[in-house]
């Protein structure tokens, strides 16, 4: 029964710090901090200063971080911009 309470509270502390961090976000896009913009190359969703679309964002600079088994599986540049956006 212990095992259930630690894995519950340890839960309950990464919902609150992703709800936490959430808030601030929004709050930093609210006050035109932080914006979440597209990225022009492969349309995912980045984090910039400007309320404009970014040239390259961290998937496109560094593909091998964030997708390791997709990049191993398929050399070269990761794009994904055959998305359809609906704005």
């Amino acid at each position: 029964m212990t095992v259930y309470e630690v894995l519950t509270i340890a839960l309950i502390m990464v919902l609150a710090a992703g709800t936490t961090v959430a808030i601030y976000l929004g709050l930093a896009n609210w006050v035109g901090a932080c914006y979440v913009v597209r990225c022009s190359e492969c349309h995912h969703l980045t984090f910039a200063s400007v309320n404009q679309p970014q040239a390259s964002c961290a998937h496109c600079r560094h593909p091998m971080i964030l997708h390791p088994l997709y990049t191993t599986q398929h050399p070269g540049m990761v794009r994904v911009v055959g998305d359809n956006l609906r704005y």
